[in-house]
């Protein structure tokens, strides 16, 4: 057998295909090549290499077979270090776009310097200048095309978009970079005032909700699938901090605490929705004569049913996989304690709970309890974002950009938030609620968990 040979090697030539780029002399030096052209001269229409000395960055000079014009709006060639249109010309031109004729035509046109009948030229939209040296100097856009993380992207169409929205009058979409790197789309509308209501219908409605409970159960089952052990654990809960798990002597406390005020309930017929992996069920179960855990998750329920089914204390268990407001086959008055633990801030708005809270009473029997755990606070909401925004923040972050950025997490945010006035306002005005008390949660951990 030959003697095995080891080869070393390291970049020396690097390609790059764009139109903008940002080069940095001090890496260790390679050799530079700078492609242009779009997608519809076939990929590369221009090509040279970035040297050290290059005060201006260029794209080159054109390839074979391929033709480059730098046009005025008249189509006629600008001087040297005037700026114009780019303009793709030979071989390697498409033809057009797809039944979009229209579109063909206004952007693939005669070519005026050419004898050859038939012969196109492809209106890029893009700026750019002859250098003395014979390389092309880009510029940007003569239009509200742009560039996002490689995708070219019309501001026009998605201004035309947020116009159809009934509450629309006016709207604006630009780019911004208030983060170097981190290039975002932002778009600006203006209210119609004169509209006052939208023309939703109680099928769109519930086709919104549905959308969203969807998209809480394919996070959930991802996150579920990630479980190898047929045993209750706190898989998936990470801190928003950090992004890594809360460790794991916190979300006993957490647990504990839980555990301990459900059990002064008394609970003997219990109805726990939203079980999950059975965190709380392990430990309120086994003193319970009936126990019916619903989850939306089928991962979830197929981990805690191997569980239950090694468990000689759980016989009397019932897993059933449907969202929270399918309820109405369950008997009425089964239960004497319903459980919603930290299950209520992925329900798409309060409408939907309500709708459960109904269901949840109608099976409950008279004097039963209902017990609502993790119910993030509306008031807190802002200040539980600053604090992330805060712990994630360079120490070199400016004022406005780091209110900019707890605004955007506030905005983005997901969860049903509430205020607890909204427990303390029901009984009368949700029949069958005799009585609501509203609890902090309890535990020493300084994690979102406790404080929020």
């Amino acid at each position: 057998m030959p003697s095995a040979v080891r080869f070393t090697t390291r970049l020396r030539t690097l390609l790059v295909g764009g139109d903008r780029l940002r080069y940095q002399p001090e890496v260790e030096p390679i050799n530079l090549i700078n492609n242009y052209g779009p997608t519809e001269s076939t990929v590369v229409a221009t090509s040279g290499r970035i040297r050290d000395q290059d005060a201006v960055l260029h794209i080159g000079r054109p390839i074979s077979n391929v033709q480059i014009y730098i046009l005025s709006a008249g189509l006629q060639p600008v001087p040297v270090g005037v700026i114009g249109e780019i303009f793709v010309g030979g071989a390697n031109v498409a033809r057009g776009y797809l039944n979009r004729a229209e579109l063909t035509m206004e952007r693939f046109i005669a070519d005026p310097f050419s004898s050859d009948p038939g012969t196109r030229l492809y209106k890029t939209g893009d700026l750019g200048r002859w250098r003395l040296d014979g390389t092309i100097e880009y510029v940007g856009r003569n239009d509200d095309q742009i560039k996002v993380r490689g995708y070219r992207i019309e501001l026009g169409e998605i201004e035309a978009q947020l116009l159809q929205h009934p509450h629309v009058r006016q709207s604006a979409v630009l780019a911004r970079e208030d983060v170097p790197g981190e290039r975002r789309l932002v778009a600006y509308v203006v209210a119609d005032r004169q509209v006052t209501k939208l023309p939703a219908t109680d099928e769109t409605s519930a086709a919104l909700r549905r959308e969203a409970v969807d998209e809480w159960e394919a996070l959930y089952e991802e996150t579920y699938k990630k479980q190898t052990e047929a045993a209750p654990t706190f898989v998936g809960w990470e801190s928003s901090y950090t992004g890594r798990p809360i460790p794991e002597e916190e979300m006993r406390e957490w647990l504990a605490c839980t555990v301990e005020r459900i059990k002064e309930l008394a609970p003997r017929r219990v109805l726990e929705i939203g079980c999950g992996v059975g965190l709380v069920l392990q430990h309120i179960a086994p003193a319970c004569t009936a126990y019916v855990g619903s989850d939306f998750s089928a991962s979830a329920l197929h981990q805690l049913q191997r569980w239950i089914d090694t468990q000689w204390n759980l016989r009397h268990v019932e897993l059933l996989r449907r969202p929270a407001v399918e309820l109405r086959d369950l008997k009425s008055g089964t239960f004497d304690t319903v459980i919603m633990n930290s299950v209520i801030q992925y329900f798409p708005d309060i409408e939907y709970l309500l709708e459960v809270l109904r269901e949840a009473i109608r099976l409950l029997a008279p004097g039963g309890k209902i017990f609502v755990g993790d119910v993030r606070h509306l008031k807190l909401l802002p200040m539980f974002h600053s604090a992330v925004q805060l712990s994630r923040a360079s120490a070199t972050i400016n004022v406005r950009e780091l209110r900019r950025r707890i605004a955007r997490a506030i905005a983005q945010d997901k969860e049903l938030v509430i205020d607890p006035r909204f427990f303390e306002v029901l009984p009368g005005r949700l029949p069958g609620v005799a009585a609501a008390t509203v609890q902090l949660k309890r535990g020493r951990a300084r994690n979102e968990l406790i404080r929020y």
